[in-house]
């Protein structure tokens, strides 16, 4: 991984982490809720997201090598994802934020030689909902998760969205340039014209050159896969996603 994204990944992890452990725990406790954490191997991702600890499931999906679209956490990801609405309100998979995080794992898993499977299909749909989110943060992560997949359309909102909302501009010129594609580029043009004279556009001037080294000069990206994960504080656990 880019030294830069692992840096920026390490950051909003803390962030999130102790924004989950000073929010309010869901007081569910029912037996189907213990029965559920204890059908999974101990210390395992799957325990981690069908358990209560938020910031333990965030720890395990970074950890989770999700750039490996064999590797056994992904394996265990990909069905919690497929049953997170079968889970207990307390499980960590139900909650919104963390199934960013699990959507975002699925699409860098994701086999370039193979169709998408149902996990992956619905990851995409997840996070382009989530696109559109009223809250930056969210919709910033979305923006990060959906890099490796971006349609025209993704390119377009993230362009809208970040040309008049500042807070996202750092998380879209990002994501628009992992790509390295002509459309992605050009959506960037745009998000600089938008802030053209301003701060705003130079600190967008130096992002811009200091991911320069992403694409060859033929415009591919020199590697493979990113983590998807970006420099955004996020709020606390905010409610269920069903």
């Amino acid at each position: 991984m880019n030294p830069a994204a692992r840096m920026a990944f390490c950051w909003l992890l803390i962030s999130y982490c102790s924004s989950a452990a000073v929010a309010d725990e869901d007081t569910d406790k029912s037996h189907e809720a213990v029965v559920s954490c204890a059908r999974a191997a101990p210390g395992s991702i799957t325990a981690a997201l069908t358990c209560i600890d938020k910031a333990e499931a965030m720890r395990q999906l970074d950890e989770a090598g999700c750039f490996v679209g064999n590797a056994p956490a992904v394996v265990e990801v990909r069905k919690v994802w497929l049953a997170r609405e079968s889970l207990p309100a307390s499980a960590a998979a139900r909650d919104h934020t963390i199934q960013l995080f699990m959507a975002g794992c699925l699409v860098e898993a994701h086999s370039k030689t193979k169709p998408p499977d149902a996990a992956e299909v619905s990851a995409v749909a997840f996070l382009r909902r989530s696109l559109a989110d009223l809250d930056p943060q969210i919709a910033g992560v979305a923006m990060m998760s959906l890099a490796p997949v971006l349609s025209q359309d993704d390119i377009d909102i993230i362009v809208r969205r970040a040309s008049v909302q500042a807070a996202l501009v750092m998380p879209a010129v990002t994501a628009l340039s992992l790509p390295c594609t002509v459309e992605a580029a050009s959506g960037t043009a745009k998000i600089q014209s938008a802030y053209a004279g301003s701060e705003q556009g130079n600190e967008i001037q130096r992002l811009v050159e200091g991911y320069a080294d992403l694409c060859d000069d033929d415009g591919h990206a020199r590697r493979a896969e990113f983590s998807g994960k970006v420099l955004v504080p996020l709020p606390a656990p905010r409610g269920n996603e069903r």
